[in-house]
This record gives structure tokens, sequence and C-alpha cells, in this order.
């Protein structure tokens, strides 16, 4: 298929051209197939045998793709992480964990998904992503909870806005004014309602979003006063947009879910270790008054 000459196909395995002859008789003879037309030393090709030619390519591939994985456990460099993280966690502070981790571990290959912590949850019980990042603490069979952390839920508005002057935002101050709440994180809408009463409030109405960045540009165009996580506090992705505590204080849970299966490796230690350390900068860093 290659050369096009019986041969040059010889010359190049170190055959004779009629070890070669005899050998196309025989696979032609065992597939029932007519796959050359010979002419003169030449050979044309036929339809056939370029169906099957294809058949065989994917055969060795596969072959040399099985010695690759081999070759990498015997030597220690098969490492395959399939992780995943909340949004707010994941597009702000996962990046920069997997570029430190890759820095030790250059071998090292990566699945990372960024989705609802729902899903990431029930991936999670299903097998198919090894450690993740999730609000809440979910409790499914087949997952582990290998470290819990909460921090407060802060309040985001524009930095002209009269309540910026504020050190803490009190949801009875908001006065008539459209709240932003993070539908994916329910529980802290519920838990806000629970501490200060917010039924009871003039509000101008809910607003309901599926992301924290969503949540920020839609307080930069004045459509209201944002509540949201604290990873998302700590990196705010508009400028002009001010972070204040809410009072009473209402601490956002967020959890690191791993598999049951999961045997941790080495690397597998390390960068949950990593994942962990950045987890509690976010729960350090959000006790400070922010500006």
């Amino acid at each position: 298929m290659k050369t096009g000459s019986i041969s040059t196909a010889a010359q190049q395995l170190y055959v004779s051209q009629p070890t070669v002859s005899r050998l196309l008789s025989d696979l032609e003879l065992s597939t029932g197939l007519k796959l050359f037309d010979r002419r003169q030393g030449k050979i044309d090709v036929r339809p056939e045998a370029f169906a099957f030619y294809e058949g065989v390519e994917k055969v060795f591939l596969g072959a040399n793709y099985l010695r690759r994985v081999a070759e990498e456990i015997r030597n220690d460099i098969g490492v395959r992480l399939r992780v995943g993280a909340f949004p707010a966690f994941g597009l702000t502070l996962m990046p920069e964990i997997i570029a430190t981790f890759h820095g030790d571990f250059p071998k090292a290959s990566f699945a990372l998904t960024v989705a609802t912590s729902p899903s990431l949850s029930e991936s999670v019980a299903s097998g198919t992503t090894d450690i993740v990042v999730v609000a809440g603490t979910p409790n499914l069979p087949g997952t582990e909870i290998m470290r819990h952390f909460s921090a407060p839920c802060m309040c985001i508005l524009k930095a002209d806005d009269p309540l910026a002057a504020q050190d803490g935002i009190d949801l009875h101050g908001f006065a008539k004014r459209n709240i932003i709440w993070l539908n994916s994180h329910s529980n802290v809408e519920s838990a806000l309602r629970r501490s200060v009463q917010i039924d009871t409030i003039s509000s101008a109405g809910s607003l309901y979003v599926n992301l924290a960045d969503t949540a920020c540009r839609l307080v930069a165009m004045g459509l209201g006063i944002g509540v949201i996580d604290p990873v998302t506090a700590l990196s705010l992705p508009v400028q002009n947009l001010v972070v204040r505590r809410l009072q009473p204080e209402v601490k956002f849970e967020f959890s690191i879910l791993c598999s049951e299966k999961l045997v941790l490796s080495p690397a597998a230690k390390s960068f949950l270790a990593r994942v962990a350390t950045k987890c509690e900068e976010v729960e350090r860093q959000s006790s400070v008054q922010p500006v």
C-alpha cells in the first residue's frame, strides 16, 4: 500500500520478492478479498484494499497506544486526573492550582470540568470524575468529603452606591432595591431569609442568575445589589464594584469531594493538598473586611 511495488516492499522488509508475493496471496486467501491487481511487478490497489488497510491501521495504532500506556505505568508517569470545580472556583482558582502542579508533575495529564455543583457531585458518584470542589456538603453514595470549608457570603454594589460607604450591609437597608441571587446557591438565600427575615423587607424584587459573573455584571449595570459567594468576591470580574460584608454573617459552605474508589497516587495527593491550601486561603482572606 505504501510503496506501490512488491519489489520495493520486499527491500524495505529485508525479505525476498517471492516471500512478499506469497504473503499477499495468503492474505487474500484468508480474507476472501482480492486486494491488488498485479502487472509486471507493480500493483494496482483495489477499493477492497483501501478499506482493509484502514482497519489494519487502527489495529496497529491501538497496539502502539497500549504499549505507550504500559511504558508510562512502568515509569510512573501515567498520572491522569479528572478534576472539576463549581464555576467561581474553576474559572479563577483552579487554573492557578493546575499551573503550579504541572511545574512539579509536567507529565501528568488533566481533564478539567467546570460545572454546577450537583452535576459535579453526580460525576464523582458515577466514577467519571476523581476530585472536585463543590458548593455545599453533598452526601452521595460512592463519594467522600475530603475537606469542608466555609467563608462568609458577600454583598456587591456599584462603587458610587450610597450604601458602599458602609462597612457592612444589612439587608433591611436595601429600601426597595432589587436583590440578585445565585440560584445555584439557593441555600444562601434560604439562610439569609431565616437570619434577617428578608420576606418582611420592602425590596423591589429578586433576580436569579446562574453565575456569579453574571450577577456582578448586572450590578454594574445598575440592576440591583448582589449576594455572591466569597470566591467570586475575592476576584471580582467587573470593575467599579465594591465588596461589603453582610450583616448578620451568613456562611457559604464548600467542600472537596472525591470518589471512594480513587487510589491516591503521590501526584494525586499533591494535587489534593494544593486544592485544600487554596480553599484555606479563601477562608482566611474572606475573614478580612473587604474594601
